[in-house]
């Protein structure tokens, strides 16, 4: 009889065990993105209920005059940039795994400076849930990603390298594009025709 309670005794301590290691490897590979991001927009990526890819070009620093045209603008690491094309995602499996890489660990390399190159940041992602909108900013010639915060002084807040995951995240996004301006182009004549 003892010898079956010792047997159950160190089932449960096993058990307790791994749970406490499950636990803790979640923790640490959230632990530094969600430092890069802050606890509340980590949250936002990760559970978007909506997100929407956006393709940017630099603007003139005449930030009031193109708002007063009507054309959408956010500040990227310092730049002013024109908001030219909206795309809503499809909520599937690529989008999941896009939101579930950026706040992963092993989907950055951390020790990957900046370098001498600045980035262009062609695309942004905005996620949006929670009554918040977090938008990142994407930049895969030199295989950075960065927070923007619209509407802040600054609007940037954390940059890291995305090189583990930057050719992925292209591939996916390149696919995006493809279907979704297909899907507009077929949708125009329609609206035409009506």
């Amino acid at each position: 009889m003892t010898r079956d309670r010792l047997v159950i005794v160190l089932l449960v301590v096993v058990a307790l065990a791994l749970a406490l290691f499950g636990w803790w490897y979640r923790y640490e590979q959230g632990r530094r993105p969600i430092a890069l991001w802050g606890g509340r927009a980590a949250h936002v990526i990760r559970n978007a209920t909506s997100a929407e890819l956006w393709k940017l070009e630099a603007a003139d620093d005449t930030r009031q005059e193109d708002e007063a045209n009507g054309d959408s603008m956010i500040v990227v690491d310092g730049r002013p940039m024109r908001i030219v094309e909206r795309w809503r995602l499809p909520a599937g499996d690529e989008l999941r795994d896009v939101q579930k890489g950026l706040v992963q660990d092993r989907s950055f390399d951390w020790e990957e400076p900046r370098g001498d190159r600045t980035p262009a940041w062609p695309y942004a992602l905005r996620f949006a849930g929670s009554g918040e909108d977090v938008v990142v900013a994407l930049d895969f010639d030199c295989q950075r990603a960065r927070l923007v915060v619209p509407g802040a002084e600054d609007e940037t807040v954390g940059e890291a390298s995305i090189a583990p995951i930057a050719a992925g995240l292209k591939k996916i996004i390149d696919d995006w594009i493809k279907e979704l301006g297909a899907a507009r182009q077929s949708a125009k004549p329609q609206a035409e025709g009506e």
